[in-house]
């Protein structure tokens, strides 16, 4: 497996705070739970009862927090190996333009809490054309034409960067255009405008290089 060492820096980078910072604090916490017990067994002798029991509290309540912290903040090796594995990974997608009277067809992504263009790993016409069939409801007629580019951008669900090579596909197509939202098999869709994507801060923020190329490519 060839690994690109400029993804594998900025990956190593950019986690290198996460494994730094849980074995500062691992060390501090152990540091503070061993001044807590100390001075619970050099006073066990001397101090009142209310002191004792606040004292108690306070170092039962600390190591919980501490042992809390540790169990939901762990960065294994395995985990970063998996994130390099993905650096490779193959992020070739077809996007479906859907395209009526200055509109697009957008479909709501749950991962990415964002309408996003109908995307698919189909690569060929037919698969594309079955992907718009069944999952838009819309009747495809044919691929009118394709484009295609790399975009590299932060993946907000993977938190990394990734490259992905975008084949856009204009697809024909006849049915009910008439409302502007609409489900069809559990999915939410809605039509917009470039105008209209461009006024939506999450899907600028998330997918603002598509929307750009659509205008200058499909507009």
């Amino acid at each position: 497996m060839e690994i690109d060492k400029g993804k594998l820096l900025d990956l190593l980078n950019s986690r290198s705070k996460y494994i730094r910072g849980h074995m500062d604090t691992v060390l501090a916490g152990l540091a503070m739970l061993s001044f807590i017990i100390s001075v619970i067994l050099s006073g066990i002798g001397s101090s009142g009862i209310v002191t004792k029991v606040l004292v108690g509290l306070t170092a039962t309540g600390y190591a919980a927090v501490f042992a809390w912290s540790i169990l939901h903040n762990r960065y294994s090796i395995e985990t970063l190996f998996r994130e390099i594995c993905a650096c490779n990974n193959d992020h070739r997608f077809t996007l479906a333009v859907l395209k009526d009277k200055g509109r697009f067809l957008l479909k709501y992504d749950r991962r990415w809490r964002t309408w996003l263009f109908p995307y698919t790993k189909a690569d060929t016409d037919s698969s594309v054309l079955d992907f718009v069939r069944y999952g838009t409801g819309l009747a495809p007629s044919g691929i009118v034409r394709q484009e295609e580019t790399d975009v590299t951008k932060h993946s907000v669900s993977a938190g990394m960067t990734k490259t992905y090579h975008h084949t856009f596909c204009e697809v024909a197509f006849t049915g009910d255009t008439s409302r502007r939202k609409f489900r069809f098999a559990g999915e939410k869709y809605k039509w917009f405008s470039i105008g209209d994507m461009k006024l939506d801060r999450r899907i600028m923020d998330t997918n603002s290089e598509t929307v750009d190329f659509v205008e200058r490519h499909f507009q």
